[in-house]
């Protein structure tokens, strides 16, 4: 069992056991991926330093590959829930200096250089070692200087910038500053400068090498089971939900530097957040850009077809308790006992952070007293901490629409679900005939895997896919290019696949969605 289970889509049910660990059940398509050869496949630390430096010719063209990549993929926050770069690079897209240089150092070293983090009051930086010597990088802020040794040009280490500032104080005037160089510094009054780029480099301290955990992005479908990352948000970000006195309420994840010319001065960066960014009207009546750097939004929708032996793939070991399917005497699942309650339990494991959820379902209670109950609880709760969200209060057939989970699936990538069905006369007159999970989850959309003008190869891949005759899979790719939308649809029935998209023009096409999904 690879670690790192936030990121599983087991997609196919997880039951908790008693002991309150998640299994792994055995998806129709497990690990599924699909990456652009124009991209960076961020599911691990690993596959990230290997496509970033891919057309890096020195190890001073990876370091500085590497500031550009980490500063397009986070930006700075103040509230931040993991130390997992895995997770925040996929799923938040945040990172104040510390979780970023920890990134900048965790790619590095995985691509062969030795990296390290330094820390000081109130800010946290990055060191690569190479050509004999450190280099100094501050990720959040947005700089690095450039100096002459020996007659070459390298990137300044924070001791030489200690012992002579004006590596960093001149560095504009004499053209050796990085571009953007304090990014987010909007004028004179504001906290970063150069001269307190200076004084990081005096006063940071090197705290050591870190050392990344093990996960990595990894999505497992079942029949019935779709994911769909979008490069857009329907409003649902991780900081909506209604505040508390210890958790306040924001309405926003964005970059909250929005003044110009921010974001838009970093040359290698701004192509890949220009066709995201808003455009607002300014006071004198002029278009500008707004916001330029947010969330997206994803769904990850499970539909089994209960009619079909293909459904038990969604259940968990030992989900099915007195459970009749498969004939026409009755619903498609309903007690086999009708002295005793049936019971299904479903689990939905997310690789992304959940931000809501529901339940749709259809069935039926023909009889006075019978009746069709559904709770949930997260991953990590005890298995007697079910919470009750549904219960049928009248007899004949019944659709019930947005059952709400999002107080159980917030902020979580794992919840269960059980439908508990008794019967109060025979067992054919109650049960369930269909069933459909969704769950919104909040997805970065600079580290999804996008287009480039010219041609792309996409390659769809698998650890394990079975039986894709009966259940194949579909990728279906949308996105904008020259004023137009475009759209590619592929339905594939053997792994690994190849398909080529050819983009025209020089600008970069507005990705829209991309979605997986298994029959």
């Amino acid at each position: 069992m690879k670690t790192g289970a936030w990121v599983r889509i087991v997609v196919v049910v997880s039951l908790l056991l008693t002991s309150g660990l998640a299994m792994r059940s055995a998806a129709a398509v497990q690990d599924l991926k699909v990456t652009t050869d124009t991209s960076i496949d961020c599911s691990s630390i690993a596959t990230i330093a290997r496509d970033l430096y891919r057309d890096c010719k020195t190890d001073e063209e990876k370091a500085i590959a590497t500031w550009y990549f980490v500063r397009r993929v986070m930006f700075h926050w103040p509230h931040i829930p993991t130390w997992d770069t895995v997770e925040l690079i996929n799923s938040y897209g945040i990172g104040l200096c510390g979780y970023q240089s920890k990134a900048f150092a965790e790619i590095a070293q995985a691509g062969g250089l030795k990296a390290r983090t330094l820390h000081m009051p109130g800010h946290v930086l990055a060191e690569v070692w190479y050509d004999g010597d450190w280099h100094f990088f501050d990720c959040q802020v947005g700089w690095f200087a450039f100096e002459e040794v020996d007659g070459k040009r390298t990137v300044a280490s924070a001791e030489d910038i200690a012992k002579d500032p004006s590596i960093v104080l001149n560095a504009v005037a004499e053209g050796r500053a990085s571009e953007p160089f304090f990014q987010c510094r909007v004028n004179a009054r504001s906290s970063d400068s150069p001269e307190d780029g200076v004084r990081y480099a005096k006063n940071a301290r090197p705290r050591g090498s870190p050392k990344p955990l093990d996960t990595r992005l990894v999505i497992d479908l079942r029949p019935g089971e779709s994911i769909t990352r979008n490069w857009s948000n329907e409003g649902k970000s991780w900081f909506d939900r209604e505040g508390t006195k210890d958790k306040p309420s924001f309405t926003s994840l964005r970059h909250p530097c929005t003044a110009s010319p921010i974001d838009e001065n970093d040359p290698v960066n701004w192509p890949y957040w220009q066709p995201y960014a808003t455009r607002v009207r300014n006071k004198e009546g002029k278009m500008r850009y707004g916001e330029k750097r947010y969330y997206g939004n994803g769904r990850m929708v499970y539909a089994p077809d209960l009619a079909s032996e293909a459904f038990r793939e969604g259940l968990a070991p030992g989900g099915l308790v007195n459970v009749a399917t498969g004939d026409e005497a009755g619903p498609a699942l309903r007690p086999a006992d009708a002295d005793m309650p049936g019971e299904v339990i479903f689990a939905i494991d997310c690789p992304y952070v959940a931000v809501d959820a529901w339940l749709d379902f259809k069935g039926v209670c023909k009889g006075k007293g019978d009746s069709v109950a559904v709770y949930a609880r997260p991953a990590d709760a005890k298995d007697d901490a079910w919470m009750p969200v549904w219960q049928s209060i009248a007899t004949g057939a019944f659709q019930a629409e947005e059952i709400s989970l999002k107080e159980i699936a917030w902020e979580q990538h794992k919840y269960f679900v059980k439908v508990r069905m008794q019967s109060a006369g025979g067992p054919a007159g109650v049960g369930i005939d269909d069933i459909r999970f969704t769950t919104v989850f909040v997805n970065n959309m600079y580290a999804l895997p996008y287009f480039m003008p010219g041609k792309n190869t996409i390659r769809l891949s698998a650890e394990k896919a079975e039986d894709l005759k009966d259940h194949p899979v579909t990728l279906t790719y949308v996105w904008e290019q020259q004023g137009g939308e475009r759209r590619l649809e592929k339905k594939i029935e053997k792994l690994p696949a190849e398909f080529t998209v050819t983009v025209p023009g020089e600008q970069m096409p507005k990705m829209k969605s991309v979605t997986l999904a298994v029959e």
